[in-house]
């Protein structure tokens, strides 16, 4: 499992190397509902591995809190959502952490969340750390979300200002944390994200979130919905990764971000990827053990 507390300074490494390190420290998310149909999960990934348990719009929080003791049970690592704008009230944020708590659950990916206006006290993320709540039932590892590209309903101000808070919870708590992006399909806006994130003084490690293997309009789908338009027009100009059978899948992403970790004269903050299968998780799977292989 990647070492999420790393600092900013990249231990000298080859190319492959860093290829290797990406690969063996990955993270997938999957929901709920794709987490109760699989008994296998243990026997796909490696132990230990973290499974982002996504928060459904319209669902009960307990649908994506409740599926973290199937994944402890095949030895891998829950790392559920909670959507601040969602909760209703604190109350409902320290039962779900307590909830948790009692699982063995000590990762959090928080995340604000669409839902407009709050249906509770929480506006922002900033709001529930502010609780103590994540502090009290043990949650000493947290993710926190990262946009390269981006974000619909926050100016790049706001956006460094949260990271800015969020950095200072972490060094106050002691807790391990790091940002997740949303998936990519060009490193560019990635490298220029990064880049102002270094000059802002922060070190955060970054896990950068990568599209599983899939076809070119469910690739272009889930873009439109997550807003990331701007390097899903990189997707046509890559017709090198096309493979397993047509689809899409991040391949050249991965061998520039493996680049950037073994150049000695490029800071990075990046230090892992998480994979966004889009219900597909065999050939996710497939794909990484291919390039693993290939890596060897």
């Amino acid at each position: 499992m990647t070492d999420s507390s790393q600092t900013t300074t990249a231990e000298p490494m080859t190319k492959q190397d860093a290829l290797a390190r990406l690969l063996n420290g990955v993270s997938v998310e999957m929901t709920a509902g794709q987490i109760a149909k699989r008994d296998n999960l243990g026997e796909m990934l490696a132990a230990g591995s973290e499974v982002y348990i996504p928060y459904l719009p319209g669902s009960e929080i307990k649908a994506t809190t409740g599926a973290a003791p199937k994944l402890i049970a095949q030895d891998l690592r829950p790392v559920p959502h909670i959507p601040a704008r969602t909760l209703k009230s604190e109350r409902e944020l320290d039962e779900t952490l307590s909830e948790l708590a009692g699982y063995g659950v000590d990762t959090v990916l928080l995340i604000a969340g669409d839902t407009n206006p709050a249906a509770g006290p929480f506006d922002s993320t900033m709001d529930v750390l502010e609780t103590g709540l994540l502090a009290k039932h043990g949650m000493t590892r947290i993710a926190v979300a990262g946009h390269p590209e981006g974000h619909p309903h926050a100016d790049s101000a706001e956006l460094d200002r949260a990271i800015e808070v969020k950095s200072a919870y972490a060094k106050d708590k002691g807790a391990e944390m790091w940002i997740v992006t949303q998936f990519i399909f060009s490193t560019e806006p990635l490298i220029k994200w990064d880049r102002h994130l270094l000059d802002k003084g922060f070190d955060l490690p970054v896990h950068v979130g990568l599209p599983g293997p899939a076809k070119l309009p469910t690739l272009l789908k889930y873009a439109v919905q997550c807003g990331v338009t701007a390097s899903a027009a990189m997707l046509a100009k890559r017709p090198s990764s096309m493979k397993l059978l047509g689809r899409w899948a991040a391949d050249d992403i991965l061998t520039e971000l493996a680049e950037m970790q073994a150049d000695p004269a490029q800071e990075t903050l990046v230090r892992g990827i998480h994979i966004y299968p889009f219900g597909d998780l065999t050939h996710a799977v497939d794909w990484l053990q291919g390039l693993r292989q290939d890596s060897a």
